[in-house]
């Protein structure tokens, strides 16, 4: 074969390299319904990614901070991307040649036995240069792991936003639950201190006569109540707090020092941009990482069908070659050695075939997550959006509820002083406020938290550039 041919057959499989079989990857949303079922004025505005600063907290706004900054699920998170990154860097790589330098020695006698001139003779052999190896991605198989390994990369991506809106979601509804514990532990306090106030105007009036030793005990057992509340709501206090220093990356101690004088939210707004249904499915992380998936499922197919072909390879030595080392530079020590080698599969005991088989079953798989990923998605975003609607009315009418138990207690209180009731209904007048009291704290606490599930069922989060993200992440862990 003359140069000429020799440089046809090359650009000939340099054209058939850029083939690649199997089914290329082509992005097809979940089916999504064109409206909510919860209606709002709001469906079509733009959502905000830093939802929480809606609350108007800057002691929140320094946790979310921190957390971002510290909590060890997210930094594990980038360090995923980076893995992945170089996984696929290292796939990539796979289809350039390879060159590596080497120099060797070597020193062989033959035996007498030998059926050769050179039976029973030494020699020496000193080698130079560089081996060069190139494997000619006929078929796609290279290129479709590759495809692969860069999915793989989005999904990683899409899994540290999705632990990036978790930590958020999780960062505001721990501190929720901690001025929760807060007002309950006030209204407890209320409680125990107009227990206080009652049990020592009955024991006044049982003294001179006015009432009976029941209403002094039924104004004792109302104080002992109200004593037993704060125990477990201290106990509550200290565990949300807790949790808090996990998830921003401070010791226990720190943390409760920083939240002892936390301050309140501010009310959780009226209304939440919904979006349209299609724009969850760009927004949700979880859904991205499904689609991620199933890009690499299908890319992996190809790389698995490429194993029925040829596979071609150069690889080739450049370099010098000598009996000794004086001459290994002379003129006559250049040595070449390049030439192309052919894998031709020929029986692989059912390997590829049930290969293919694994890749095909692992695509329905994830096609079938995705579907399912999507419907719970919507799903979510339903159940926190009328979950959110009726926990204000909940939440709004407890409140004219414990009006009407105060204006009662004050109502029964006065009507015993002046000795027109029975001091049981007192009693239970008080018994009925504190109770409204405690459960318009819970009530308050369990809105946030759903405000907080609605963001992040949402796709909130962050808003900003993953790598400005990572690097902030790894500066962090570094120092």
């Amino acid at each position: 074969m003359n140069g000429t041919s020799r440089w046809i057959v090359f650009w000939i499989l340099l054209f058939v390299s850029g083939c690649k079989v199997g089914p290329n990857y082509e992005a097809t949303p979940p089916v999504s319904p064109p409206q909510w079922a919860t209606a709002t004025s709001t469906n079509t505005a733009v959502l905000n990614d830093r939802w929480w600063q809606g609350l108007h907290s800057p002691l929140l706004d320094q946790l979310v901070t921190e957390g971002l900054a510290m909590n060890c699920d997210r930094r594990a998170a980038v360090a995923r991307i980076q893995q992945a990154r170089a996984a696929a860097g290292i796939a990539k790589s796979e289809q350039l040649p390879n060159l590596d330098a080497n120099a060797n020695y070597s020193r062989s006698r033959t035996t007498e036995s030998t059926p050769s001139p050179l039976r029973g003779l030494a020699y020496d052999n000193y080698a130079l240069g560089f081996d060069a190896s190139w494997e000619i991605d006929l078929f796609g198989r290279l290129a479709r792991e590759s495809e692969a390994r860069n999915a793989e990369v989005q999904f990683a991506e899409a899994d540290h936003q999705a632990i990036t809106e978790s930590l958020i979601a999780e960062v505001v509804a721990s501190y929720a639950d901690l001025l929760g514990a807060t007002q309950r532990r006030n209204a407890a306090i209320q409680g125990i201190a107009a227990a206080e106030e009652l049990r020592a105007l009955t024991e006044a009036r049982a003294r001179s006569g006015l009432t009976s030793d029941l209403a002094l005990a039924g104004a004792e057992l109302l104080l002992a109540n109200a004593r037993t509340l704060l125990p477990p709501i201290d106990r509550d206090w200290h565990r949300a707090a807790n949790h808090i220093g996990v998830l921003v990356g401070r010791t226990p101690a720190d943390a409760k020092d920083l939240l002892r004088a936390a301050p309140a939210l501010a009310d959780v707004p009226d209304l939440v941009a919904l979006g349209l249904p299609a724009e969850l499915v760009l927004r949700r992380p979880d859904l991205r990482a499904a689609e991620s998936q199933l890009h690499a499922a299908i890319a992996r197919l190809g790389a698995a069908m490429a194993e029925r072909y040829p596979r071609l390879s150069i690889s080739g030595f450049f370099g010098v070659e000598a009996s000794q080392m004086s001459s290994l530079f002379a003129p006559g020590s250049h040595a070449v050695l390049a030439g192309p080698a052919l894998h031709l599969p020929l029986f692989t005991g059912g390997r590829t075939t049930e290969m293919i088989a694994m890749r095909e079953a692992q695509i329905d798989e994830a096609r079938t997550a995705l579907e399912q990923t999507a419907r719970r998605a919507f799903e979510e975003v339903e159940n926190a959006a009328h979950g959110l609607q009726q926990q204000r009315v909940y939440h709004a009418t407890l409140i004219t509820a414990l009006d009407a138990a105060t204006r009662t207690r004050d109502l029964a209180q006065q009507r015993f002083e002046a000795g027109l009731d029975n001091f049981l209904i007192v009693l239970e007048a008080e018994q009925s406020r504190l109770e409204l009291s405690i459960q318009i704290a819970i009530a308050q606490t369990d809105l946030v938290r759903t405000y907080c599930a609605l963001q992040k069922s949402l796709g909130g989060g962050v808003g900003e550039p993953l790598d400005n993200v990572t690097a902030k992440v790894v500066a962090v862990s570094n120092n």
